[in-house]
């Protein structure tokens, strides 16, 4: 995507005006992501 902002380039896609690709399969080697939710720890940021 370049750098128009995302309603406009959506406006053109869906009017024709602008051609668009979907990505029906991951990249390979693509890692899983892992989401967690806890209480603020510095610990926890060194981790990451």
């Amino acid at each position: 995507m370049s750098a128009t902002p995302i309603p406009r380039s959506l406006n053109m896609a869906l009017n024709g005006i602008k051609s668009i690709s979907m990505l029906t399969t991951p990249p390979i080697g693509r890692q899983s992501i892992q989401t967690i939710v806890s209480a603020f720890d510095d610990r926890l940021i060194f981790d990451a």
